[in-house]
């Protein structure tokens, strides 16, 4: 028999789901951010290239002379930094990247109402008021709490460590020891480098622990901007009717299709025809059909098996005269 999932209990009376949907489960939420991260890593490519093609970072030419390949130690005589910045152009490139990655969600939100790596697993961010997608305020502000301010801080970050290294030689944070190992590096001491390293880690692994501990699996993020995450419901089997649409729900389908009673009077059953209802067709019931039950058909011979007459009893055959005999000789 069909069945019909119905969609999951809501425990929030704010937030409604739409029929046919419910609230995403954390595995597929963080199957979507991991696809998101890498379809988005792939774009942030962009702003790299352009970054060396604008002159925003570029290798250092005093550098280049003085490292020698063959020295025991190349970087022992470095005392260029490792690269020229110009922190104009590479703050313009950070906000490119800036303005990309708000496109790449928010304005999938917006638009599909989910991000291509929400939507590859059929997941969808909509108003958790009204069940439509998110408006542009809404998913702006979803992005920004998200990821976007842990972003831009981390390009803030990025400019302060590239800019010192541009100013630091080479040889002071870069230097190798014997055999190619580092002798020391003091890049951590770069302003705002751990933080670059871990801050929008952090950052997630916050998010992602406070959506799981919650009913409805809304993290910060969702409720700042009223959204929330669902799935569709799998589906078990939907009913069809005779009209041929899928019943979902089933009490959504004009009750005169269904149950059958509801079938007007002349069309069911039919009426005039030979044979219906079945008590009415020619010899029925069973009596009216000569021979039945077995008891009425006439009298066969050999039918019932007592009846038959047996045959006559005869005496056994003879043995044959030369046939032995059980007496013991000489009796």
């Amino acid at each position: 028999m069909s069945t019909w999932a119905p969609a999951a209990p809501v425990t929030d009376p704010s937030v409604k789901i739409p029929e046919g949907a419910q609230v995403a489960g954390m595995g597929r939420r963080i199957g979507a951010w991991i696809l998101d991260a890498i379809f988005s890593g792939l774009l942030s490519v962009i702003p790299m290239i352009l970054a060396f093609a604008v002159g925003a970072v570029a290798i250092n030419e005093q550098f280049l002379d003085q490292y020698n390949p063959n020295a025991f130690d190349p970087l022992a005589r470095v005392t260029a930094p490792v690269i020229d910045v110009n922190v104009g152009l590479l703050v313009v490139v950070c906000a490119l990247y800036m303005v990309m990655m708000a496109l790449y969600f928010a304005g999938a939100w917006v638009a599909w109402g989910a991000s291509p790596g929400q939507k590859v697993l059929g997941l969808r961010v909509l108003d958790a008021s009204s069940g439509q997608r998110l408006s542009t305020d809404q998913a702006l502000l979803r992005w920004v709490v998200l990821a976007g301010a842990a972003e831009a801080i981390s390009m803030v970050v990025l400019v302060m460590v590239l800019d010192w290294m541009a100013r630091t030689p080479a040889n002071a944070w870069l230097a190798t020891g014997y055999y190619g190992t580092a002798a020391s590096t003091s890049l951590d001491s770069a302003p705002g480098y751990p933080l670059l390293s871990w801050g929008t880690t952090l950052w997630s692994i916050v998010l992602l622990i406070v959506t799981a501990v919650d009913r409805m699996k809304r993290g910060w993020h969702d409720k700042i901007s009223g959204s929330v995450v669902l799935s569709p419901i799998p589906y078990m089997g939907y009913p069809v009717y005779p009209q041929g649409v899928p019943a979902y729900p089933p009490q959504a389908y004009p009750p005169q299709a269904y149950p059958p009673q509801a079938y007007p009077p002349q069309a069911y059953p039919p009426q005039g025809t030979p044979g219906w209802p079945p008590q009415q067709a020619p010899g029925y019931p069973p009596s009216a059909y000569p021979g039945y039950p077995p008891s009425a058909y006439p009298g066969y011979p050999g039918y019932p098996p007592q009846g038959q007459p047996s045959a006559p009893d005869t005496p056994p055959p003879a043995p044959p005269a030369d046939a032995p005999t059980d007496k013991p000789a000489g009796s």
